[in-house]
């Protein structure tokens, strides 16, 4: 009885750890194996809450290590990951720098290691966002922005993408051609630590029960996004949450619309 207690928060630290593995393969390049990290925590951070509720145990202690974790996977990771894939453009763009480590390109250009830090920036507010988060007293049945994993999970899939696209179809190399430029990236950052804190509600995919009647959305949007998974991989992730993001704008704009003409 007193083990069944714990079982949530090994789960949290399950996510910490691939939170700290992804790190040491972001900044030994190895994007892909950065990026599995983040699915692997997102699992980790879905089941202890799962746990938590089916369980029925639950402690402050479990809360905040739970956030302290999902700033590492989240939002640290996330951003080493943006920083690599500003490195990869910056390396790809100037050939003379092919062969070099980041190290020695940081000693010969140090303006670029000022605009790579940006990626830092989805760090800051997935902070903010976690912060907030913590210290709202609703009942939180929704998210007010975008969650933190659901960031992460776009982010990892655009490396992931980049770092396949050679090997997949022509749909991911038509994506990929577009993610490693800098106006993508210059575009995608601010856009990702607007998302993460905008005042607007989302719908969570945490689960109390498994009835149908009381999860009805969350419940169909998961079974259809496990069919594009299947049906498009890699490239069903970005549109996955492109399509959260959407559906939550309309169900909030369209609650303000009900609540403005009683």
């Amino acid at each position: 009885m007193h083990f069944k207690k714990h079982i949530p928060n090994i789960l949290t630290c399950c996510n910490l750890l691939c939170g700290c593995a992804g790190i040491v393969h972001a900044f030994s390049g190895n994007l892909f194996m950065a990026s599995c990290m983040i699915m692997a925590g997102t699992i980790f951070d879905f089941a202890d809450g799962f746990a938590a509720r089916m369980l029925h145990v639950s402690s402050e202690i479990g809360k905040q290590l739970d956030s302290l974790s999902d700033i590492v996977t989240f939002g640290v990771l996330p951003g080493s990951i943006m920083y690599e894939l500003l490195v990869t453009v910056y390396i790809e763009s100037h050939n003379d720098y092919l062969h070099t480590s980041d190290s020695e390109i940081f000693s010969t250009e140090k303006p670029f290691l000022f605009f790579a830090l940006s990626a830092f920036s989805i760090t800051v507010f997935s902070a903010i966002r976690l912060a907030r988060f913590n210290t709202d007293s609703s009942d939180k049945h929704t998210f007010t922005g975008l969650p933190t994993p659901a960031n992460a999970l776009l982010i990892s899939s655009l490396a992931l993408i980049s770092d396949t696209s050679s090997q997949r179809d022509t749909l991911e190399s038509f994506i990929s051609s577009y993610v490693l430029t800098y106006p993508f990236l210059f575009t995608f950052i601010p856009l990702s630590c607007f998302l993460l804190v905008m005042p607007v509600e989302m719908f969570s995919l945490k689960f109390k029960n498994v009835s149908l009647h009381q999860h009805r959305l969350p419940m169909s949007f998961a079974a259809v996004s496990i069919l594009l998974l299947l049906l498009l991989k890699l490239t069903a992730i970005p549109i996955v949450i492109v399509c959260y993001i959407l559906i939550s704008l309309f169900q909030h704009f369209k609650k303000k619309l009900v609540n403005n003409n009683p």
